[in-house]
């Protein structure tokens, strides 16, 4: 097969893939944005993790919405509760590891100077939304 003709039989399907991810992409946009107006512009910009919230459960709405239409059903895909390797307390461990982490990543020359991480408000509720998001 020439260079030619493989480019040419390869394009449309990266073609089809890049419109696809795009198409999610702006359809999780257009529902988190109209979702969040049911909060209060000002808590959203004092908690900007509730958007995140938001953001991501839609991605994930969206995936599994994907996975449906791809047939083969959920099972398939790793999501199931009757197996007797769940690894949940892994995943939880990792989960808290990644939130300070990437808490430490973000902030750390903040942390490091001592000056104001800047953005919100250093408070509980913020803490804990930023360490459970992460």
């Amino acid at each position: 097969m020439k260079l030619r003709e493989a480019l040419r039989t390869k394009v449309l399907p990266v073609i089809g893939i890049v419109v696809f991810v795009l198409l999610i992409g702006l359809l999780t946009e257009f529902f988190t944005d109209y979702s969040a107006r049911l909060f209060d512009p000002e808590t959203l910009n004092e908690y900007r993790w509730i958007w995140l919230y938001l953001h991501h459960f839609f991605q994930m709405v969206l995936a599994i919405i994907t996975i449906l239409i791809l047939g083969g059903g959920l099972k398939n895909y790793g999501f199931t509760l009757k197996s007797k390797d769940l690894y949940i307390r892994p995943a939880l461990i990792v989960g808290v590891m990644f939130g300070i982490i990437m808490t430490l990543v973000d902030h750390l020359p903040a942390i490091l100077f001592g000056s104001k991480i800047t953005g919100y408000a250093l408070n509980s509720t913020n803490v804990i939304g930023w360490l459970s998001f992460e």
